[in-house]
């Protein structure tokens, strides 16, 4: 990841764009017999979030992206 960023922030803004589209389309489609409706999807979006801000803080871009 860091390589992708450091090579260009357009390209790792669309990655993670894209990995949010592709994931939410997925967990948007599991059955609601398997899963309440949209719980899954927020499942999703939690660890995608939990992640990325991990990232963030890993690489100390807080005060660049604002989050301080």
């Amino acid at each position: 990841m860091q390589k992708l960023y450091q090579k260009s922030e357009l390209l790792f803004s669309l990655a993670w764009i894209l990995l949010y589209i592709v994931g939410s389309s997925i967990f948007d489609s599991i059955p609601a017999h398997i899963c309440p409706e949209k719980a899954c999807t927020l499942v999703f979006h939690l660890l995608l979030s939990a992640a990325m801000l991990a990232w963030i803080r890993k690489t100390g871009l807080m005060a660049y992206y604002g989050l301080c």
